[in-house]
């Protein structure tokens, strides 16, 4: 919990710095307020805080060892892969072999962005809706 908006953008600042390196004090703010409401006059998180909690898990069973047959399964179907360039989530060898297993999938990599990209980025809007509306 923070005690401003101003406590939650530099909290957020400070743990997401590296993925949004160009953002602007204004880009921090929304980005913020995406992230967070104010409550009972403290700015909280407004998402689940433990989305990630089975990707740290000592659970072996938490992640499947094995998606390709699953994303195997999208060949026939039309995919836009979204990846910010500086991603530590999804890496360039990995967007690669998605590409390289569904030869029509579309890509479009947002230059400057970790992930995920926030998609308000330069071109990335109108990406979508060509894609979308093939």
């Amino acid at each position: 919990n923070f005690n401003s908006w101003e406590e939650a953008v530099e909290y957020n600042k400070s743990i997401n710095g590296a993925a949004f390196p160009h953002f602007s004090d204004s880009d921090w703010r929304h980005f913020a307020e995406y992230l967070m409401i104010e409550r009972d006059g403290k700015v909280v998180l407004d998402y689940d805080i433990n989305i990630s909690a089975a990707m740290k898990g000592d659970d072996s069973a938490a992640v499947p060892p094995d998606m390709w047959p699953l994303f195997d399964a999208l060949t026939d179907k039309p995919v836009l892969l979204v990846r910010g360039a500086t991603s530590d989530i999804l890496d360039v060898a990995c967007a690669n072999e998605m590409r390289k297993r569904h030869p029509t999938l579309e890509y479009l990599e947002v230059p400057g962005v970790g992930h995920a990209p926030m998609l308000n980025e330069e071109g990335v809007a109108e990406a979508i809706a060509a894609f979308i509306n093939q």
